[in-house]
């Protein structure tokens, strides 16, 4: 992970939505809970396929995620990095 803004797009009381960072856009779903999940997708960053998923969870000002990420590389290469952010506007409406 790269510091870059990250947008969330996300309709209070839907069940999926999106993440956008660094170009990347990861889809995947939120609970009830405010947690959410993106499910392992191919993205190709220079020239090599990389398979990344996201879990985490929303509060009413922030944003905690783990990425795991597998480089499709020999040999193979898999790590994990925390994902922590601040919100920028109003809180987010969680049930």
């Amino acid at each position: 992970m790269q510091t870059f803004p990250t947008t969330v797009t996300h309709t209070p009381g839907a069940a999926t939505l999106t993440l956008t960072h660094a170009g990347s856009v990861y889809t995947g779903t939120v609970s009830s809970d405010a947690s959410f999940r993106t499910p392992a997708a191919p993205f190709v960053i220079g020239g090599v396929t990389y398979q990344i998923g996201i879990v985490g969870q929303f509060t009413l000002s922030a944003m905690d995620a783990t990425t795991t990420v597998q480089a499709g590389v020999q040999p193979p290469c898999e790590f994990t990095a925390r994902w922590v952010g601040p919100k920028s506007g109003s809180p987010n409406v969680i049930p």
